[in-house]
Order: structure tokens, then sequence, then C-alpha cells
């Protein structure tokens, strides 16, 4: 498992309630302690805020505040999200990405039916 992926599947597993000790972290993947908070640090680097309570670690609850992006935006995330280099990998990343286009190119569409601009070629 690569380290991307880790802390791909480390958002996911944080994105809890319950939350999750170091050493269940690490077991989880295999990895150690040290392992687990220099991970913790790289999500936090990302802007992902982490809550520590209880002994447990997981993903401050930001769903209220959502990012708001202009078709320009969206767009380019979008190509940069369909690199090919990213498809051929397999995994929860890519499963995690293909998601993610999906709902990007929804959004793309329901802005275009808004505004009334005319459908690109491939959604015909």
């Amino acid at each position: 498992m690569s380290r991307a992926e880790r802390l791909f599947g480390l958002s996911q597993l944080l994105n809890s309630k319950v939350g999750h000790t170091v050493e269940e972290i690490a077991l989880h993947f295999g990895v150690s302690q040290r392992t687990v908070f220099r991970d913790l640090g790289a999500l936090e680097d990302q802007g992902i805020p982490i809550d520590f309570s209880d002994g447990r670690y997981r993903i401050h609850d930001s769903r209220s505040t959502p990012v708001s992006l202009d078709s320009g935006e969206l767009a380019l995330v979008k190509v940069a999200l369909s690199n090919p280099a990213l498809r051929r990998r397999r995994g929860s990343v890519t499963q995690g990405l293909a998601a993610l286009l999906a709902k990007l190119e929804a959004a793309l569409r329901a802005r275009r039916s808004e505004s009334g601009s005319p459908k690109s070629s491939r959604e015909e």
C-alpha cells in the first residue's frame, strides 16, 4: 500500500464519530505508531481538521462549511483528476477519485442546464 493510499484510508477511517486510538490505527494499517503520528500530521498539513479527545482521533465534522467552486474551477479539478496515470492504479484511492469525478460531472451538468448552456457532444 502506498502512502497516498494509506492517507486516503486513514481519512476514511477517522471519518467516524467514535474515532480510533493510535494503536488501533497502527494495527489496521500494519505500520508503527510513529508512522501513524507522521500520517496524522500529513493530513493536518493538508488542512484536514483532526480532533483528539478521550485518547481517540477523528476528523472534525466540517460538513457545515461546503466548498464553493465556480464552473471553471470545477472543470479544472475534473481535468486534473481525469489524469490517466491516476486511473491506472487500483484500490480505494482510484475508487474515491471515480466517485469524486462522478460528482463533479453531475455538478457541471447541473450548472450547464441551469444556465441554459448547450450540452457537450459527449453528453448527447
